[in-house]
């Protein structure tokens, strides 16, 4: 058993490290939790949503080419922001894609389907 799981583990880590699985980061902070998936090379910090902007502006530099959302209202802005555009992101993401205003200005929200892992932690 434990043998099967080790090769099966093996294959899945090759898998994972051509082709890491984009993470978006919930109450992101600077990115500590997400530098820890990162580390296993299976995971690729993508994107971050978080209500401070200092630490939202840390978390893109943390990890380079990753938008963070800084929204004053924290997750439950994003949300409003996604729900209220979903027709728009269903329809037309590939031609028109949908940006709101964070703390951090004009972002782009991921496409339907780009998201393949949500890490959320809580402040506390």
């Amino acid at each position: 058993m434990v043998r099967e799981w080790y090769e099966y583990s093996n294959a899945a880590r090759t898998l994972f490290e051509a082709q890491p699985l984009k993470v978006m980061d919930v109450g992101c902070g600077a990115g500590g939790f997400s530098a820890g998936l990162e580390s296993t090379g299976s995971f690729k910090s993508t994107w971050g949503i978080d209500i401070d902007g200092d630490t939202a502006h840390a978390y893109e530099r943390n990890f380079p080419g990753a938008t963070a959302f800084a929204m004053a209202n924290g997750v439950e802005a994003y949300a409003r922001a996604v729900i209220e555009n979903l027709n728009k992101l269903n329809e037309n993401v590939e031609n028109k894609p949908v940006f709101i205003e964070t703390l951090l200005g004009e972002k782009q929200i991921p496409a339907v389907g780009q998201v393949d892992c949500i890490l959320i932690a809580t402040p506390w």
